[in-house]
C-alpha cells in the first residue's frame, strides 16, 4: 500500500516532458497559422463593406437634399454635369439654390448668397437630365415642360485602401417629380 501511494505522488508531481510541450506548441502554432488568415480576410471584407456603406450614405444624403429642393423649383437656371442651379420659393421669397461638384469630388450646397457648404462626397460624377411628363428629355431651361429630374450620382471610395486599391465607384440614379404650382 505504501508503494502505490508513493507512485501516485510521483506521477502527480512529474509534469510534462520536453517532447510533450514541443508537440503541444507545434499543434497550437498550426491552429493559429490557419486561423489568422481567416481573421485577416474577415477584416478586409468588413472594411470594404464599411466603405461601400459610407459611399451609399453620402449618395443618399446628396440625393435627398437635391430631391427636396428640386421638388419646389420654380425656375431652373443651370443644369450641367458639375452644377445645378435653380430657384425655389420660400417663406422669405425666391431663393437660388446651387449644387456644385468640385474637382476634389465634394458636392457643395448653397442657398441664396450664403457661402457654399459641403454636402457630401467624394463623387466621381453628377449627371442631371430634365424630363417631361412622358419621361422624354427636354431642355432644363424650359421649366413649364420639365416635370421630372433624373439625377445620377457616382460615388467614389471615401478611404481607398493603399494596398488593395479603391472600391469600384457606386452609381445611383433617381427621378424626382417637380411639384406644380
Amino acid at each position: 500500500m505504501r508503494r502505490g501511494s508513493l507512485l501516485g505522488r510521483r506521477w502527480a508531481e512529474a509534469g510534462f516532458t520536453l517532447l510533450e510541450t514541443a508537440v503541444v506548441v507545434l499543434l497550437l502554432s498550426l491552429v493559429v497559422a490557419g486561423v489568422v488568415p481567416l481573421l485577416a480576410l474577415g477584416e478586409e471584407a468588413y472594411q470594404e463593406a464599411w466603405r461601400r456603406q459610407e459611399m451609399l450614405r453620402n449618395t443618399r444624403v446628396a440625393l435627398d437634399r437635391l430631391a427636396a429642393d428640386f421638388a419646389r423649383a420654380s425656375a431652373v437656371h443651370q443644369a450641367a454635369s458639375a452644377r445645378l442651379r435653380f430657384e425655389v420659393v420660400t417663406q422669405t421669397g425666391p431663393q437660388t439654390v446651387e449644387f456644385a461638384l468640385l474637382p476634389d469630388g465634394d458636392l457643395t450646397y448653397r442657398v441664396g448668397s450664403s457661402p457654399a457648404q459641403p454636402l457630401a462626397g467624394p463623387f466621381a460624377a453628377v449627371d442631371v437630365r430634365c424630363l417631361d411628363g412622358a419621361g422624354v428629355s427636354v431642355d432644363c431651361s424650359d421649366l413649364p415642360r420639365v416635370r421630372q429630374l433624373e439625377l445620377q450620382l457616382e460615388a467614389a471610395d471615401p478611404q481607398p485602401d493603399p494596398v488593395r486599391g479603391p472600391v469600384p465607384n457606386l452609381r445611383v440614379t433617381t427621378r424626382v417629380a417637380r411639384r406644380l404650382p
